[in-house]
């Protein structure tokens, strides 16, 4: 029969907890291990519609004027680039740059403006398995860039411009 004291010592020896004069609590391998183990899985055609969910928000975003930023570039990382059906999160890494020129739709617009947080914050409340990082981050060096898949988001405005191909 396993002993309370044996197990807590091997759970501390595996790093799940911390110990400090016989007082214990989860340290944070722990706490990522309990996130991992009990977290909604995605499904690899759910973390596709949250993709597409992202991307049509992301375009949004990239065409409210009261914006002062946009995303430039969006990349997916993790599991999602893998084969596995389940997924346990969606990561994506994007590239925010400061809008040139803002042109408000009303008087009330030129008051409100909205920064990158807004971004973040608006595309984190999608969904709770959806990880975003900014790319000038210093989280985004742990990110396994040569596995990242990037689409550069377009706005209106740039649709319309020629480009060298089309000249």
């Amino acid at each position: 029969m396993v002993r309370a004291k044996d197990l807590l010592t091997e759970l501390v020896s595996l790093g799940y907890l911390d110990a400090d004069n016989e007082r214990y609590s989860v340290s944070d391998h722990g706490k990522a291990f309990l996130a991992a183990k009990f977290a909604d899985q995605l499904t690899r055609k759910a973390a596709e519609q949250l993709l597409d969910r992202v991307h049509y928000t992301v375009y949004t975003l990239n065409n409210m004027s009261q914006m002062t930023h946009y995303v430039h570039r969006l990349a997916i990382y993790g599991g999602i680039l893998g084969t596995d059906q389940d997924i346990s999160r969606l990561g994506i890494v994007i590239d925010l740059q400061q809008r040139l020129e803002r042109t408000p739709v009303s008087r009330r617009a030129k008051k409100i403006q909205y920064g990158p947080e807004a971004i973040f914050r608006t595309l984190r409340r999608l969904d709770k398995r959806l990880d975003v990082i900014e790319m000038a981050s210093p989280a985004a060096g742990n990110v396994q860039y040569e596995e990242v898949h990037t689409t550069e988001i377009m706005r209106p405005e740039d649709l319309s411009k020629p480009t060298s191909e089309t000249t």
